[in-house]
């Protein structure tokens, strides 16, 4: 049995709405820098929510150098906030404590843990974590404001000796780090989710010199910083790549934000009104509507659950440049630049829970309660969507455009 709707009409006090100001604005810290970086995942968004994040406005587009945006100071301005499915975070097990680094940051706002997934192949381990079940928290129906959170680590233990050290080398690093400012700033020194959170709002890295970086007044200053990251050669990249692509996307953007879900059934043709037309009936239907290049991994488009009720897709992975130390003999410069795999945007469908609200849902797509759906992630579904960022799929993107699945319409529905 699904739990009870929770009460409505309370009347937020002073406090709460500090909170839940607090979460959002956590919350698009990490979302804008990454649609600002990754241009198909801004194009997703702003095909589902029009001018929502549509920075090209402001006279700037991504990997542009051109006027780029303050983000500590940019705002959607007057638009209604998008309701993402989930966060996810990639992290190394013995980094800052590995998923924890991020989690804390949210389990201060009151998300829980509620599972564990292991991906013995990847050596990967993750966890889900609900957001806050407080008044605050949710809309005036009782819906959530705010994504679940997916975070995860590689375990580095079970990587070989060469992998192994090249990480070590950064666990030294930010080890070394805390412990001087401990003795120099016993008062103010940051603790690990901190020092996470702030590596993922100016760049992501917690093994660059982060106090030198994070007082930098826009984001341009902190993307140039980016490309300072002195301590990664290719051949490091390239020793993690061979075993482990998803070490090596850790190791060049470490607590930078993966991806965000978007919730398809939650997507209604009148969302400003009464929700009772979904705009998609299905998840097919809005991949088809996107038109974007989506991954293929696991077998398909669309990875669904043995249940059935968890249907999940996303496009491949935009491709980020870094700039690395070039470690090559012979070579005269110091730095060199390569386009490595950046970010993608996932699409999740999450059914009733129930036959019979299937059944209804289904003869006419409207609002079902959050509550009453399919909770949770799926390991099978999970495994296959982490490989949106690897080498196979990359190369796919290179060859084949578009993925299509169905016509644009079907059966009157958009998309």
């Amino acid at each position: 049995m699904p739990p009870p709707a929770p009460r409505l009409g309370t009347v937020l006090t002073a406090a709460d709405k500090a909170k839940r100001d607090a979460l959002s604005n956590l919350v698009d810290s990490y979302v804008e820098p990454y649609l600002a970086r990754n241009a198909t995942c801004a194009d997703a968004v702003n095909k589902l929510f029009p001018g929502t994040f549509d920075l090209r406005d402001r006279g700037w587009v991504p990997h542009s150098d051109k006027n780029p945006p303050n983000f500590r100071n940019f705002r959607k301005r007057g638009q209604k906030k998008i309701k993402w499915d989930h966060l996810a975070f990639r992290s190394f097990d013995c980094v800052d404590g590995g998923l924890t680094a991020v989690a804390g940051v949210f389990e201060r706002f009151g998300y829980t843990e509620q599972g564990e997934l292991r991906f013995a192949e990847k050596k990967v381990v993750a966890r889900w974590f609900a957001p806050p079940d407080e008044v605050w928290a949710k809309d005036a129906r009782g819906e959530p404001l705010f994504p679940r959170l997916f975070v995860s680590h590689v375990l580095v233990s079970q990587l070989s000796s060469e992998a192994q050290a090249v990480i070590k080398k950064r666990q030294a690093y930010c080890e070394q780090k805390d412990t001087a400012a401990n003795c120099c700033r016993p008062d103010t020194s940051p603790k690990n989710e901190d020092r996470a959170l702030n590596a993922a709002e100016i760049g992501g890295l917690p093994w660059w010199d982060f106090d030198q970086v994070i007082n930098l007044p826009s984001y341009e200053q902190a993307r140039e910083t980016f490309g300072e990251t002195l301590e990664i050669t290719p051949n490091e990249y390239q020793t993690l790549q061979k075993e482990s692509e998803y070490a090596a996307w850790t190791l060049v953007h470490g607590h930078r934000l993966n991806h965000v879900a978007i919730g398809v059934h939650g997507l209604f043709v009148d969302a400003d009104v009464t929700q009772t037309t979904r705009r998609f009936p299905d998840l097919e239907h809005c991949v088809s509507f996107l038109n974007l290049q989506m991954s293929t991994a696991g077998g398909g488009v669309v990875k669904i659950s043995p249940d059935g009720l968890l249907k999940q897709a996303s496009t491949v992975a935009d491709s980020n440049e870094f700039t690395f130390v070039c470690d090559l003999p012979g070579v005269d410069e110091k730095q060199k630049r390569q386009s490595v795999p950046g970010c993608y945007v996932e699409f999740v469908e999450r059914l009733p829970v129930g036959a019979q609200k299937r059944a209804d849902e289904k003869a006419r797509p409207q609002f079902v309660p959050e509550r009453e759906r399919r909770d949770g992630f799926e390991t099978q579904n999970a495994d296959a969507i982490f490989e949106s960022t690897f080498g196979g799929e990359q190369a796919k993107k290179e060859n084949e455009y578009v993925v299509s699945i169905l016509p644009v319409v079907m059966h009157g529905y958009e998309g």
